[in-house]
């Protein structure tokens, strides 16, 4: 799973879309999520891959060395991921392993299908490539029904479901907090609540 991470990192060097980037890795990232969730052991593990990847992410900000392909000066919605998936995997492992998988899903695949859903409505359908980075409602949308599938599938029952991708993709498009950190987050807290 890491060397699948850091292959994916390499592999988008080059391409000048950093967004879309940002969204593969995190898809890749999918991975660890399930193994976290279904096949390991124990949390120690992926806390540590966790805190490498988070101190991968954050040193080349402070050097000013960015890995260009994925990372942009000054926002650190990158190392804000890893520390998410730190945090939660290591809270989370005594509670529900399976919520905090689905929470990292959430923004492995459905905070992924925003950006990813966005560049493709713009380049193919639009046909221009906006290079703005905002948010754009079909993002939302691709990110509500991923999140839906996946709680879903994780966790079975459908309103529940919904209202956990409904809450997760409005906190995702709200700009205060960075999704990175309030989308996990807030999608373990409410899911506390509505599975336990």
């Amino acid at each position: 799973m890491t060397l699948a991470i850091l292959i994916t990192i390499k592999a988008t060097e080059k391409s000048p879309y950093v967004w879309v980037n940002r969204k593969l890795i995190h898809m890749v990232s999918g991975a660890a999520a399930l193994a976290y969730a279904y096949v390991f052991h124990e949390r120690w593990v992926f806390v540590v891959m966790a805190l490498v990847f988070s101190l991968m992410t954050y040193l080349p900000h402070v050097k000013g060395r960015l890995m260009n392909s994925f990372q942009i000066e000054g926002n650190y919605g990158e190392v804000y991921y890893c520390l998410a998936w730190l945090l939660i995997s290591f809270t989370l492992w005594d509670l529900d392993r399976v919520l905090a998988g689905m929470a990292m899903l959430f923004m492995a695949f459905g905070d992924a299908s925003t950006g990813l859903a966005r560049f493709l409505y713009f380049k193919y359908i639009m046909k221009k490539y906006n290079p703005v980075r905002r948010k754009h409602w079909i993002g939302s949308i691709a990110m509500f029904i991923t999140c839906t599938l996946i709680a879903y599938l994780m966790k079975g029952s459908l309103p529940l479901a919904l209202l956990m991708a409904l809450t997760s993709t409005l906190v995702e498009i709200q700009p205060w907090l960075d999704d990175n950190i309030a989308v996990p987050l807030a999608a373990c807290t409410l899911g506390i609540l509505l599975y336990r």
